[in-house]
């Protein structure tokens, strides 16, 4: 994770038809969920899930839930300073990345042209990781492979996939409440 003031332009997909979106991007920007840790009263042992994470809980969805409970909790118990995917949002800091993403078309869900926008971001803390580790340890039919363990480690340590070009994904957080503009 890298520390201190992250002043920056990203890349993002934002799903303008969704109403949180749009009430967002209408105001000029959006809070990390990290902001309910120290303005609220929750404890460090919550999950404040950001507004992305809302789709997981949609029907369909329940092997992607799992997946992203399980990477939650290797997270906390092994590599606590990464910001969590959960409580994050997924930014890219190149349309390198960007264009690499659209060559796997694996994403799908609001990973699309049209809802790609150019932000700048202020957060505190970010991690920076591949993206390619997310599709080499959950099988076709979405369960996790037998070695997601030690590619959800290379992945949390911020090392890039063997044998691909790196798609580098940022999650910034601020327990200051993170700024999307």
């Amino acid at each position: 994770m890298q520390q201190g003031d992250k002043d920056s332009a990203k890349h993002v997909y934002l799903d303008i038809w969704n109403p949180f979106v749009a009430w967002n991007v209408s105001r000029g920007g959006f809070a990390s969920a990290d902001v309910l840790l120290t303005n609220r009263g929750f404890s460090e042992t919550s999950i404040p899930l950001s507004p992305w994470s809302e789709a997981l809980f949609r029907a369909g969805n329940e092997s992607k839930l799992v997946v992203e409970f399980k990477l939650e909790v290797m997270r906390r118990e092994h590599f606590p300073k990464e910001v969590s995917r959960l409580s994050g949002i997924l930014l890219f800091a190149c349309i390198e990345d960007v264009a690499a993403l659209w060559k796997t078309k694996g994403w799908g869900a609001h990973f699309e042209d049209k809802n790609l926008a150019d932000v700048g971001v202020q957060a505190t803390a970010t991690s920076k990781l591949d993206a390619n580790w997310m599709s080499m340890l959950v099988c076709r039919d979405g369960t996790l492979a037998s070695d997601w363990q030690a590619k959800a480690r290379a992945y949390w340590n911020g090392e890039s996939a063997l044998n691909s070009t790196p798609i580098w994904e940022t999650i910034p957080a601020s327990r200051d409440g993170l700024v999307i503009f």
